[in-house]
């Protein structure tokens, strides 16, 4: 069985949008957010900008944390834009 080519669904594509864009507001490189965290540079990469894998709840919290955002802000943010990507087309 192959994978996918979007391994995550529309609230994590939604999470990743909404954690780039606060990376890039707060001039936050990847290899920075890893230092805050301890998470692997690789794991942010593949998790956060090519969406091969879906971050976990503790990684969420960590990178949430450290750009100063509340994890349940984003969710909710998250829920809101994965809401319009999952409905049906006009």
């Amino acid at each position: 069985m192959g994978t996918s080519a979007n391994a995550v669904g529309p609230f994590a594509r939604a999470v990743n949008e909404k954690i780039r864009q606060l990376m890039l507001d707060r001039g936050i490189s990847q290899v920075r957010l890893s230092g805050m965290t301890g998470i692997p540079q690789t794991s942010i990469s593949n998790a956060v900008f090519r969406e091969r894998s879906a971050l976990t709840v503790h990684n969420f919290e960590l990178i949430c944390r450290s750009l100063g955002v509340r994890p349940g802000a984003i969710a909710d943010l998250a829920e809101e834009r994965a809401k319009g990507d999952d409905a049906p087309p006009a």
